[in-house]
């Protein structure tokens, strides 16, 4: 959908000095920032297709090789990172997915994926275990403290920025240091990776500079506000992050049956587990950890306001409890004739379902 939302200034990366360790970033007294903004970068096709269009933009960041033997300051000594990102569009999807390689040669530094999100709010989100967290854009004064807020936050996966009339989100795999600057452009920030010679519980090496050839994926989309819910935006999130999983298998008649082998029968869309209500997430499907007939599916509602859904599994559900988190029954659940059970979740709270099957439906 068009919602009329404009910005530049996308992946821009920037690399600045890092004498910390694996626990925390230490910047020196002199710290000098390289980026990519000015730089020049060469755009190249990989495939345009009716479908899915990639590129490739690769460009070369005039680094400093390390640290100075003082810690005070980046070395004199510089050398080229090389970092090709690669970009897909897909039709009729919002999403924009990146992913980005970076042959690694440099010691002592951090690099940071820059979102320039130009979008009008002073609040953020960040998605954490069972909860999107929101956060103030404008950091507190800390003039008078040994120790300033840096302004990074953890993140599993999802920073969002929304406004009255637009909102950007920026989807991670792995990547759980997330930053929203408090500057003219709102500009969302990603930690890549950060290289540091102080290993924890070492007297230092080169495993903590990562050297070498480093893979990060990433996604971004813009969003009207009043058409996309936390919980349109976290289950977009994780599909993105688990991706599209397939088997192939050769035409033509099945000679023997296989797990990669079967007959062409299965439709064409299927579902093990249909669950319908807005801001209600999936966030485990597992056995019962004291019963092994039984399964357990558990989620939470992501936002602030009290909501409902039904949950309905592919397989005849002939009993249902709901439990605590420790999957002690707290309640009995009514299955309907239809097979779904209705689920009701407050601000906030995680709901737990064991549920016993039947014999199982032909597919």
């Amino acid at each position: 959908m068009d919602t009329g939302y404009e910005t530049e200034g996308l992946l821009t990366f920037e690399d600045q000095a890092d004498i910390g360790d694996g626990w925390q970033y230490i910047a020196p007294v002199g710290n000098e920032t390289a980026s990519s903004a000015a730089g020049g970068a060469s755009v190249s096709v990989v495939h345009d297709g009716p479908l899915e269009t990639c590129l490739r933009v690769a460009l070369r960041l005039e680094v400093p090789e390390e640290i100075a033997p003082d810690r005070t300051r980046r070395s004199d000594k510089r050398t080229g990172l090389a970092v090709a990102t690669y970009i897909t569009l897909r039709k009729n999807d919002p999403v924009v997915r990146c992913r980005t390689v970076v042959d690694n040669g440099v010691r002592d530094h951090r690099l940071k994926l820059l979102f320039p999100t130009r979008v009008d709010s002073d609040r953020y989100y960040t998605g954490t275990p069972f909860d999107i967290v929101e956060r103030s854009v404008r950091l507190p004064d800390y003039s008078r403290h040994m120790e300033k807020d840096s302004g990074i936050v953890p993140s599993n996966g999802l920073l969002a920025i929304r406004g009255e009339g637009h909102g950007f989100a920026v989807y991670s795999k792995g990547l759980y240091e997330a930053q929203l600057r408090d500057d003219r452009t709102r500009t969302a920030a990603l930690t890549l990776y950060r290289s540091t010679r102080d290993e924890v519980l070492s007297d230092g090496g080169d495993g903590g500079q990562l050297l070498g050839r480093l893979e990060f994926e990433y996604a971004f989309r813009p969003f009207a506000p009043a058409d996309a819910s936390w919980g349109d935006l976290l289950a977009e999130q994780q599909q993105f992050s688990l991706g599209i999983r397939s088997v192939n298998r050769k035409p033509g008649p099945v000679a023997f049956e296989t797990l990669h082998r079967r007959a062409t029968d299965l439709p064409a869309r299927h579902a093990y587990l249909g669950l319908t209500g807005a801001d209600l997430i999936v966030s485990a499907c597992k056995r019962a950890e004291d019963d092994a007939g039984a399964w357990i599916v558990r989620l939470w509602n992501c936002s602030d306001r009290e909501t409902s859904g039904s949950l309905r599994p592919a397989d005849p559900v002939i009993r249902a409890e709901r439990t605590n988190l420790d999957e002690h029954t707290v309640g009995t659940v009514e299955v309907e004739q239809d097979n779904s059970l209705r689920v009701a979740a407050k601000p906030k709270e995680i709901v737990t379902l064991k549920l016993w099957f039947g014999p199982q439906k032909e597919r």
